[in-house]
C-alpha cells in the first residue's frame, strides 16, 4: 500500500475547488469521498 501526504489545511479549499473544475471520474470520486468520510471501496465499488 503507498501512502500519500495529505492536503495542508489551509490549502484544502483550493485544491477543492480544482477538484471541481476536473471532469475526470478520479476527480469527481474524491469530490464526493472527501467532505463525507466515504471509505474509499465505497465510492471505488459504487454502482
Amino acid at each position: 500500500m503507498t501512502h500519500y501526504p495529505a492536503v495542508a489545511v489551509m490549502d484544502a479549499r483550493a485544491w477543492f475547488v480544482s477538484l471541481q473544475d476536473r471532469r475526470e471520474l478520479t476527480a469527481k470520486a474524491l469530490e464526493l469521498l472527501s467532505p463525507c468520510c466515504f471509505q474509499s471501496d465505497e465510492v471505488r465499488l459504487a454502482v
